[in-house]
């Protein structure tokens, strides 16, 4: 999945979350995002939550 993907779907899901610090939590990662390369997210391991 590409940092646009990630990006794309976080914000489609943040109008779902109803706890507010998930919601800060989802606005941080999506500013990271922004403001990280292609190249640095590819560096990256996620791993999906249980």
């Amino acid at each position: 999945m590409s940092r646009t993907e990630v990006f794309q779907n976080s914000n489609r899901a943040i109008k779902y979350l109803e706890d507010d610090s998930l919601k800060e939590l989802s606005e941080r990662v999506r500013e990271r995002l922004k403001c990280m390369t292609d190249e640095e997210f590819a560096g990256l391991e996620i791993v999906a939550a249980e």
